[in-house]
């Protein structure tokens, strides 16, 4: 797999963001897909006069220095979003065709959501190895509560214990987001499986059992995969993923902690119905895996 970046870049940006490339993992004719650095609002509406502040504004220049950088004549369109403080995959869509079949994909959801969480609590806070949540959730004033049947959207989350520490009651969850509501992995974790992510002090008021930056929530989107059309073959429709590599003081947590997600989850990678995509896949694509090796 090339590990180059795109080949036509401007040096001279006229932007605010100075490296917009810093965050990009993959490009293709289709799509930009970053791995997004906790602290990033990364609000879906790109026009400049709908932003209300400085936030919103380095989003709306992040997009304006990649479409520079990648020399395009038209605008990126984000298709959905992750919460502030979440890392991982984001796609942005580089045509309009593109944008309205993955916002459509997310209606339909058959887009595949796989998030890894570092959370509290150690082996024997769990019932099992692994097991779903099935809940209503409603908003009060922006905070997300488990409400009764009907009294609130469904939500639905799968979890999967990956490991737990011996070294302190933190463990590792694989979750796969079937519904996409505001804050539903947080509450789901913190309400249902008492669990709540690391650095999530909205649901959690007990003193922390490990030392993390503040403002540091250790929830990483870390798969993310679509259906697209290859050129040709008797198989045209196929599943692109594309896993994001966890931030490296995600990485280093977790090696301190003894506890590992798996080499893919690690280093990243794009994949063509869960195979690593082959080179000439990637060309029918033009398409460039552009994380640091």
């Amino acid at each position: 797999m090339s590990r180059r970046g795109p080949p036509v870049l401007r040096h001279s940006l006229a932007t605010r963001v100075s490296d917009p490339m810093k965050h990009v993992i993959y490009v293709d004719k289709g799509v930009i897909i970053l791995n997004k650095p906790s602290g990033l609002v990364c609000q879906c509406n790109s026009r400049v006069e709908k932003h209300r502040s400085m936030e919103d504004l380095s989003f709306y220049s992040l997009l304006q220095g990649l479409k520079d950088a990648l020399g395009m004549s038209s605008p990126l369109y984000p298709v959905h979003r992750l919460d502030k403080y979440t890392t991982g995959s984001l796609i942005l869509a580089r045509t309009d065709r593109t944008a309205r079949d993955l916002s459509s994909q997310f209606q339909n959801r058959t887009i595949e959501k796989i998030y890894l969480a570092l959370v509290r609590g150690g082996r024997q806070t769990f019932p099992a190895r692994s097991g779903q949540i099935r809940n209503y959730i409603k908003y009060d004033h922006g905070n997300a509560l488990i409400v009764p049947e009907r009294a609130g959207k469904p939500a639905a989350t799968d979890w999967e214990l990956v490991a737990s520490s011996t070294r302190a009651p933190i463990s590792l969850l694989r979750l796969r987001l079937l519904t996409g509501l505001k804050h539903q992995l947080r509450v789901h974790l913190a309400e249902v499986l008492k669990a709540p992510i690391l650095g999530d002090t909205a649901h959690s008021k007990t003193e922390a059992v490990i030392d993390i930056p503040q403002n540091r929530l250790f929830l990483h989107s870390s798969r993310l995969s679509f259906f697209r059309y290859r050129s040709q073959g008797p198989n045209k429709r196929y599943r692109f993923g594309l896993t994001a590599p966890v931030p490296s003081d995600f990485r280093e947590l977790c090696q301190a902690l003894k506890i590992y997600p798996e080499d893919k989850e690690v280093d990243g990678g794009v994949y063509s119905d869960d195979k690593e995509i082959t080179e000439e896949e990637l060309a029918d694509l033009q398409g460039q895996w552009w994380a640091a090796p």
